[in-house]
C-alpha cells in the first residue's frame, strides 16, 4: 500500500507547517501528546488508519489533495480539529467524493462531518471545512461554502456530553 512518501515511527508528536509530498502513512501511530497537523501540506494521500490520538489533534488549515483516511483511528480525550480560530481545513474536490473516509474506532471521540458540494459534486468532511478546486483563470482556487450538519446530525452536538 506504501508507495512513496513518509511513514511515521511508533511513538510520534508533530508540530504544524509540514509538507508531505508523497504519500503520507500514519498506520497504526501513536501520537502520545498533542499532535499538530495544522497548516501541512498533503499532497499525496493521507493514511491515518488505526493510528492512536491520546491528545489534541488539530488538522485546523491543512490542505488535501488525495486520499485521506482515518479508518479505525481513535481520538481519546478529544475529538480532532478540523476548524477552528486556526482556519479551515480545505479538501480537494477533484477526488472521488468516497476517498475521504472519517470512520473512527468504536469508543473513539468522532469526526463530527457535513455536507459541502463544489464543481457539482458533494462529499461529506468534517463540519466547518472547505473543498477547494482550480480557478478557470488558473490563479486563485475555488472553494465551497464549509461543511454543514448532515441532515440527520445534531449540529455537531455530541450525543452524551461530559
Amino acid at each position: 500500500m506504501q508507495t512513496s512518501g513518509k511513514r511515521s515511527s511508533p511513538e510520534t508528536q508533530t508540530s504544524g507547517k509540514a509538507k508531505f509530498t508523497g504519500n503520507a502513512h500514519f498506520l497504526g501511530a501513536k501520537f502520545t501528546g498533542n499532535a499538530d497537523f495544522g497548516n501541512t501540506k498533503f499532497t499525496g494521500d493521507a493514511y491515518f488508519l488505526d493510528a492512536k490520538f491520546t491528545g489534541n489533534a488539530n488538522f485546523g488549515n491543512a490542505k488535501f489533495t488525495g486520499y485521506v483516511g482515518f479508518n479505525g483511528s481513535y481520538f481519546g480525550q478529544y475529538a480532532p480539529t478540523f476548524a477552528g480560530i486556526s482556519g479551515a481545513a480545505r479538501f480537494s474536490a477533484q477526488v472521488d467524493p468516497q476517498d475521504y473516509v472519517f470512520t473512527v474506532r468504536e469508543g473513539s471521540k468522532a469526526i463530527k462531518c457535513g455536507t459541502a458540494t463544489l464543481l457539482g459534486k458533494s462529499f461529506i468532511i468534517p463540519l466547518g471545512t472547505v473543498l477547494f478546486g482550480p480557478s478557470s483563470r488558473g490563479k486563485n482556487s475555488r472553494t465551497s461554502e464549509p461543511a454543514k450538519p448532515l441532515d440527520n446530525s445534531n449540529n455537531g452536538k455530541d450525543d452524551n456530553p461530559e
